[in-house]
């Protein structure tokens, strides 16, 4: 019986670990310690809305960023497929590297668009718990105190600057990477979307325009 219990225990461990590993892969990690703290109190019923809407959270001054390749279609359609992703993987290895630099938390990539954001996981964050009971609202930002809605003007400023200082690294870093068998450096699109005052920043002949 000791022998089995300690099977037992050893199994639910490793368990334990690549459920943490596995969410650990898709969602950030203060969200998955706080659905550790909460899995032993929350019970699987149609009751407990209200205690899961407690892990939803409003994230007001963010900055979201998307860079492609401009001609990526034509371009992979004419190289080798194994070599059109040591490019990408090249390419988003250059872009990673800057995520730290610049505070910026990459989301995701989808095909050759890169995905990331700044006051998610990342940056100045101003963020409210979501309660299950409570209305949609698309004026969060007007509806918000004098003294908040400065606070969320700031981090919102900062958190754009560092997103565009990121993307002014990517412009620059894109450019030591050649695209195979055409050998012309890799050139990006990139859109970033803010709540802060619209900005736009050029680097030679690109431009960015911040909405």
């Amino acid at each position: 019986m000791v022998k089995q219990q300690n099977q037992i225990i050893k199994e639910k461990t490793f368990n334990e670990t690549m459920q943490k590993q596995f969410l650990e892969s898709i969602l950030p990690s203060n969200l998955v310690e706080k659905l550790q703290k909460q899995q032993e109190k929350i019970t699987v019923s149609l009751t407990d809305s209200v205690k899961r809407g407690s892990l939803s959270q409003k994230h007001l001054g963010v900055s979201m960023l998307y860079a492609d390749l401009v001609g990526f279609t034509s371009f992979s359609a004419q190289v080798d497929p194994f070599k059109v992703m040591v490019f990408l993987n090249e390419l988003f290895q250059v872009f990673d590297g800057l995520c730290d630099d610049f505070n910026v938390y990459k989301i995701e990539t989808v095909g050759d668009c890169y995905v990331a954001a700044v006051g998610v996981v990342t940056g100045e964050m101003v963020t409210a718990e979501v309660r299950a009971d409570a209305p949609d609202s698309a004026s969060d930002l007007a509806s918000l105190p004098t003294k908040e809605k400065a606070s969320t003007a700031s981090a919102s400023a900062s958190n754009a600057a560092d997103l565009i200082g990121f993307a002014k690294a990517m412009l620059h870093g894109s450019r030591e990477v050649m695209k195979p068998e055409v050998n012309t450096p890799a050139t990006l699109r990139i859109g970033v979307h803010s709540v802060s005052p619209p900005l736009i920043f050029c680097d030679k002949s690109v431009c960015v325009c911040v909405c």
